[in-house]
């Protein structure tokens, strides 16, 4: 018998196939041992296959209602070991992924970004009116060297209402970013690109006083990382026509219905955060960025910690006095 060759038989459909157990036959080759016993013949020639991929000699041999997978005893260790690992693959491919629930994984998402902001606004009400003067984005204070108030200004609001709305809508933003990126990644760019708002916002204003605060700008930051992910990410190349205007038209909807209030309202600084986000997002958020456990919690750790020296700096500098302003 050739090797490779199967003697006549038929091919019958039965599952399963049962491991080689290493015995020794005499018959037809010396010393052949059975590496594999499968109960069709086109399963034991797959498997035939990787042997002869990795230049080992075989023999299928038919033996009652199933068919034998041969090599010699000294092949036998090697064979052994790739249909091993043969095996292990095909198992892998064929296992499906655990995931929880999606709508379960996203009620995480959003309480988590919830609690996130809700923790910023009880950490402002135990500053007082000194976290205001401290770590409010006054321009000229930014430009003067204090960058940290660039990212401390993100976890103030003027009063319970402007809370109440940034929570809402951050909740929602932030949450989304986070189904996507992972919660530590995904706050970590609402964070890195809303402190880098402001910094722009500041430089935008140099020379023309300006203090901003509010959760606005990073929420605004967040709409765009999620706009930018779509052109970016999610078929901008493949989109056809003009089609891929669709999350950018929304994504500026959303920012004309919701950021350009009148009052207090701060357009630049959610023009920025608008802007600064869709560029990361484009760069960024729709290509699969989404490490596992130890990425997230380092990322998650490192916004963190951005945040905690920012407001180190801010209580221990001191501020300028200056109030909310128009």
């Amino acid at each position: 018998m050739n090797p490779g060759v199967a003697p006549d038989g038929g091919d019958e459909d039965s599952p399963g196939m049962d491991a080689g157990s290493g015995d020794v036959h005499q018959e037809g080759h010396a010393c052949a041992v059975v590496v594999g016993a499968y109960p069709r013949l086109s399963m034991a020639r797959e498997h035939g296959l990787v042997l002869a991929a990795q230049a080992i000699a075989y023999w299928v041999r038919r033996r009652d209602d199933r068919f034998e997978l041969e090599v010699s005893a000294a092949d036998a260790p090697r064979a052994l070991e790739e249909l091993g690992k043969y095996s292990a693959e095909r198992t892998a491919e064929a296992t499906p992924e655990v995931r929880p629930e999606p709508w379960r994984a996203g009620l995480l998402h959003f309480a988590g970004s919830a609690w996130v902001l809700a923790g910023c606004w009880i950490w402002q009400r135990s500053l007082g009116e000194m976290g205001l003067k401290r770590g409010g984005a006054d321009s000229e204070a930014i430009w003067g060297g204090e960058w940290w108030r660039a990212v401390t200004a993100l976890t103030l609001h003027a009063d319970g209402a402007h809370f109440l709305a940034n929570w809402i809508f951050g909740a929602l933003f932030c949450g989304f970013v986070a189904g996507r990126a992972g919660f530590g990644v995904g706050w970590a760019w609402v964070l890195g690109c809303g402190g880098l708002a402001n910094a722009l916002n500041a430089v935008f204003h140099r020379g023309h006083p300006q203090v901003s605060i509010g959760a606005s700008t990073a929420v605004f930051a967040a709409l765009g990382w999620l706009v930018g992910g779509e052109l970016g990410g999610s078929g901008y190349g493949s989109r056809q026509g003009r089609a891929w205007l669709l999350p950018l038209g929304a994504g500026l909807g959303l920012l004309a219905h919701l950021g350009t209030g009148s009052g207090a309202t701060d357009l630049m600084a959610h023009l920025l955060g608008f802007f600064v986000g869709t560029a990361a997002g484009f760069g960024t958020g729709g290509k699969g960025l989404r490490p596992g456990g130890w990425g997230q919690w380092s990322a998650g750790a490192a916004a963190l910690l951005l945040l905690a020296a920012c407001w180190i700096a801010a209580l221990r500098v001191g501020g300028v006095g200056v109030g909310l302003g128009p």
